[in-house]
């Protein structure tokens, strides 16, 4: 009973990093609203007016996502009155391509950050992360409906299908300096804690067709890795068996620090002009050592299919048995337990803001992140504003071959108690099987000194509606003397 617990919990653990791609992507509106503590996620340069700033634990930052390069619901599935049949010529859109689906699900722990007087920002941030997806070849999907027959005399390739899933711990400290009137940089290290992974590092499968007798071949070759899962095998030709270890409970598993890594943010803001403001960041450069209790499993397998027929004097299908038994001894697994690493999925945001006046400005930004080999790019344009206590945020973002993708933020600061919501897409509400791209993050945090700095000259050069302070204060007394002469 003990085992059949442990393997219930392996498999349990698998499907809960995997059930999140449900949830991805940091927010690209987060990018331009940098009244948000929460901005420094997206670029470590980013200073907020306010002194001190202290999130909420485990309420300052909750962040969910999805994203999907290959299909919406409503692209695979055709209601015909009240029947719900499969797109099936769907499959055959994007031939010879490899897709994702992605997501991620992020929540901050502990979060805060204060600046000193020479112009200094410090940002502490531990978050919790679940990061989960999928690379698959579209000719997987496309072969059950067109056969072998198609790709006689020739390999038809099967390769790429990986899957990946990861849950880490993250510590993360920013520093950002104000530099000159122009630039502001920061740089931000991270230690990472590695607490469960699974990671495809090969999958090759080939299908040949003879253009004689038409005999199929098959040929697989996969490798994954994965920690903390056991992996066990009695025969070389059976599955083999997925245990949880039995010497890890629950709170040893979230505060297993055994699997550590490193990672880097740099981003800088430079003030082109008064008007012009440009950005950008590289996050997640970096990698974890997976080493407590690593596992590999490696498959290999060569098939002949010379088919089965069926004997009308018996009235039986004949050659099966032996089919199966060929089936069965034509692939063999092996394992080991050797120490892995893993890379992070570096991602890149480069951005402008273009200040329309003192209270709000127009944003452009591109995103690029580098998914296990395969770049997913997109691209949001943004208004943004500010008016005393309130900031907010429209986007468009096209991602996903999608153009639907309009999104939308707020953020309150009320007597020193701040709270902030925005998502990428808000259709994804409404209108939720059209969707390939969404997200949402949301959260709440003290914001203190806020009225003192608001009366000093700004510190960082990225907001026009802290900008010659000053000079703004003497034009409004000129004008309110000239008010009261007119009385």
């Amino acid at each position: 009973m003990c085992n059949n617990k442990k393997k219930i919990l392996a498999y349990f653990l698998i499907f809960f990093i995997f059930i999140t791609d449900s949830f991805s992507q940091d927010d690209n509106i987060l990018y331009f609203m940098h009244s948000l503590p929460q901005a420094n996620i997206t670029n470590p340069a980013v200073q907020i007016e306010c002194p001190i700033f202290i999130g909420i634990p485990a309420l300052s930052s909750i962040h969910a996502g999805y994203s999907n390069s290959y299909c919406s619901y409503n692209n695979v599935i055709i209601k015909n009155n009240d029947t719900i049949i499969p797109n099936i010529s769907y499959a055959f859109k994007y031939p010879n391509s490899r897709q994702y689906i992605n997501s991620e699900l992020h929540l901050s722990i502990l979060n805060f950050g204060f600046k000193n007087k020479r112009k200094y920002y410090f940002n502490f941030n531990i978050q919790d992360k679940i990061e989960a997806g999928i690379i698959f070849p579209t000719n997987l999907i496309r072969f059950p409906f067109e056969g072998n027959t198609a790709h006689v005399g020739e390999n038809y390739n099967l390769s790429g299908l990986r899957i990946f899933g990861i849950y880490y711990r993250e510590w993360a400290l920013s520093i950002s300096k104000v530099i000159n009137n122009k630039l502001t940089a920061g740089i931000r290290g991270k230690i990472l804690f590695g607490k469960a992974n699974i990671h495809t590092f090969k999958n090759n499968i080939f299908l040949y067709t003879s253009s004689d007798i038409y005999q199929l071949n098959a040929s697989s070759d996969i490798t994954i890795k994965t920690s903390p899962i056991d992996v066990n095998i009695n025969n070389s030709h059976e599955l083999p068996e997925v245990n949880f270890p039995e010497n890890i409970s629950v709170k040893n598993f979230l505060l297993n620090g055994k699997n550590k890594g490193i990672a880097l943010d740099i981003g800088v803001l430079y003030n082109y002009n008064e008007n012009i403001t440009f950005s950008a960041s590289i996050l997640d450069i970096g990698c974890i050592y997976w080493k407590f209790n690593p596992s590999m499993i490696n498959e290999k397998s060569t098939f002949e299919f010379n088919g089965f027929y069926y004997n009308p004097n018996t009235n039986e299908f004949e050659g099966i048995d032996n089919l199966i038994d060929s089936f069965q001894y034509s692939y063999s697994f092996s394992t080991n337990t050797l120490a892995y690493f893993t890379l992070m999925s570096p991602k890149f945001y480069f951005g402008g803001i273009y200040y329309l006046n003192d209270y709000l400005n127009s944003g452009l930004l591109l995103r690029n992140e580098l998914y296990h080999k395969r770049r997913i790019t997109s691209i949001t344009s943004s208004l943004n504003g500010r008016y005393k206590k309130i900031c907010g945020s429209i986007s468009w973002t096209v991602i996903n071959k999608s153009l639907l993708n309009f999104g939308c933020g707020i953020g309150l600061n009320i007597t020193g108690f701040g709270f902030y919501a925005l998502s990428d897409n808000l259709i994804a509400a409404f209108k939720y099987k059209s969707v390939r791209y969404t997200n949402i993050r949301f959260g709440f945090n003290l914001l203190l000194g806020c009225k003192k700095a608001a009366l000093l000259k700004k510190s960082t050069p990225t907001c026009a509606a802290y900008r010659d302070v000053d000079e703004k204060k003497i034009r409004f007394q000129n004008w309110l003397s000239k008010m009261k002469k007119n009385k």
